[in-house]
């Protein structure tokens, strides 16, 4: 760095008093004892100090912290998030939310974003955010290889995971009562069950939703409801998630429930009295997402993490937490011995239709299906009349 060449005018003091001349001096004393050469020297060194510090902040100094909304459980997503951590340095903080909640907060926080990308839920709550301008365009290439369906064709989402729905049964609620495994949808209608089936609530968790889905892809939507309707007299309590909503039929609180197939093996697989039954008529099935957010703080950063969650490294970790999580990438899923989705009959419904009809089927199951004003008005589920209508 070059220091200007310091200057300054002196008197020249000489025999006759009657010449005098300018010049210009490098040890001319100036107050408090220094030179003129000294104090340059210290201000070299002061600019070359501030210089020094500044490359070693931007070297050195901790990255920004990629914040996220995730519907991955708590202590799953701490593991998930600290291996990212130990491969990358970068840290990441997350929120855990149902996914209704998560977009119903990414929406409401599109102009100014909380988050810097939201991992997990079904893939239609990420059509909903893209089509309120709340996604960017971002999708790692390892993600571009995905067949239609698992990613977005607007590069603004891409899948990571897939699961159908299936039954949750309590065996020993099975046992006690004499019935037979329920293999029907229409089982799920016998007065035995008077009570004591366990479901979710489809205004605040996607589980319920896709219940939906699979009954008017099977019965078309007017049969559907009627369904719904008869169901809803055997139905013990509606859930604000799938997880948790899962854990009475585990517990024998309920006898069985409609949820996510990972959800509810997971169950199975931690030794609980379960077992997981798809329905002889079929299921339609959640493919998991991930995104960036639109006005992101860190994009940079989460797009390191985006890159994380399309790679085997993720979904071996994801597997190790879950041996029945199913990788969205078809090559991938392989890796899953569990549960082979030939074997069991999948409904299509694309995403996009999923997508646009959200609300007002959620709209009518609550005008239509819901008993009670106090499941109606309840403050723990969300309002269709929300902030996601436009």
């Amino acid at each position: 760095m070059q220091v200007p060449c310091i200057i300054f005018e002196s008197q020249k003091r000489e025999a006759d008093e009657d010449q005098k001349a300018l010049t210009v001096s490098r040890n001319v004393p100036v107050q408090g004892g220094f030179s003129v050469r000294r104090k340059s020297v210290f201000a070299l060194a002061a600019v070359l100090t501030v210089a020094a510090g500044l490359w070693l902040y931007r070297k050195f100094a901790a990255p920004p912290v990629i914040r996220a909304y995730t519907t991955i459980p708590e202590k799953e997503a701490a593991v998930l998030f600290q291996r990212f951590t130990d491969y990358t340095g970068l840290r990441v903080s997350f929120s855990r939310l149902s996914s209704g909640e998560m977009l119903r907060r990414v929406i409401a926080e599109k102009v100014c974003p909380q988050a810097d990308l939201i991992i997990g839920g079904p893939a239609d709550i990420y059509d909903a955010a893209k089509r309120e301008g709340a996604l960017a365009r971002y999708v790692p290439e390892a993600a571009k290889a995905m067949p239609v369906g698992y990613r977005d064709p607007d590069n603004r989402w891409f899948g990571i995971g897939v699961t159908p729905l299936c039954f949750l049964v309590n065996r020993n609620f099975i046992e006690k009562n004499g019935l037979r495994m329920p293999d029907s949808w229409q089982d799920l209608l016998d007065p035995a069950y008077r009570g004591a089936l366990q479901m979710v609530d489809p205004r605040a968790s996607a589980t319920a939703s896709e219940q939906i889905y699979s009954l008017v892809r099977i019965y078309g939507e007017r049969e559907a409801f009627e369904y719904q309707k008869k169901l809803a007299e055997n139905v013990r309590a509606y859930a604000r998630n799938g997880v948790g909503g899962a854990m009475p039929v585990a517990l024998g609180q309920a006898a069985a429930g409609v949820f996510y197939y990972v959800d509810a093996m997971s169950l199975k697989l931690e030794g609980y009295p379960v077992e997981i039954v798809f329905p002889k008529e079929g299921v339609t099935y959640a493919v998991d997402g991930c995104a960036l957010l639109d006005g992101a703080a860190s994009p940079e950063e989460a797009k390191y993490l985006l890159q994380w969650l399309a790679s085997q490294d993720f979904a071996r970790s994801r597997m190790e937490q879950k041996p029945c999580y199913l990788p969205a990438c078809p090559e991938l899923r392989e890796l899953n011995k569990l549960l082979d989705l030939n074997s069991i009959r999948l409904l299509q419904c694309s995403v996009p239709w999923k997508s646009q009809n959200r609300l007002r089927l959620i709209d009518r199951w609550t005008s239509e299906v819901a008993r009670s004003d106090q499941l109606k008005d309840s403050q723990d589920t969300v309002r269709s009349a929300s902030v996601l209508q436009k």
